[in-house]
């Protein structure tokens, strides 16, 4: 019987890691931006004319080469997260102060960035064939388990756009729980016919 352990982990591109910052690691040119209520949520990873246009006054002088919805796809107020990527060398916390000031921003900071350190050595393949184990692949399950291996006081946070929380391996295993794509607390799927 195969386990699967569901962890996303937002904050994984392969990028120089030069910035650090109280012993965390950050991506050297890249921010998130949340941009406030102003802005209209965004419904593709291209950001809508009216986010490109504020973003238009800091191309030249904070060098933005290129700005991403980070999470387009969700129904909540996590859609207005933008990936902001600057040229290199920019000061960034003054990006950060800059931005924040502007009054049309919630919050901007830096990006972490996660390191991969653990291969376990029962991993399949990277295969929808036989024995292959793709799914883990698709979650980012190897640089997950670079954080923790196994730990029945850790609590998981599962993200994903549903949870059959009836399933035999998630029985009395779980928490309540909240749907962010669909602003409830139901976070089973949407119907019996709902398959992965």
């Amino acid at each position: 019987m195969i386990h699967r352990i569901i962890i996303i982990l937002f904050l994984l591109i392969n990028t120089s890691i030069i910035a650090q910052d109280n012993g965390f690691i950050y991506h050297e040119n890249q921010i998130f931006v949340k941009l406030n209520q102003k802005f209209p949520l965004t419904q593709s990873l291209i950001p809508s004319q009216s986010v490109s246009d504020f973003f238009e006054s800091f191309r030249t002088s904070f060098q933005v080469s290129q700005i991403q919805s980070t999470f387009w796809f969700s129904k909540s107020s996590l859609n207005r997260i933008i990936r902001v990527q600057l040229s290199p060398n920019q000061n960034l916390d003054e990006v950060i102060r800059l931005l924040t000031a502007s009054g049309q921003v919630e919050y901007a900071e830096k990006i972490p960035v996660s390191k991969h350190y653990l291969i376990p050595n029962d991993l399949g393949s990277n295969t929808t064939a036989a024995g292959g184990q793709w799914y883990l692949y698709k979650i980012k399950a190897p640089q997950a388990w670079d954080i923790q291996t196994g730990n029945a006081t850790i609590k998981v946070a599962i993200v994903d756009d549903a949870m059959q929380i009836s399933h035999s391996d998630l029985q009395g295993m779980t928490l309540s729980g909240f749907d962010l794509a669909d602003n409830d607390p139901d976070v089973n799927p949407p119907s019996a016919a709902w398959d992965h």
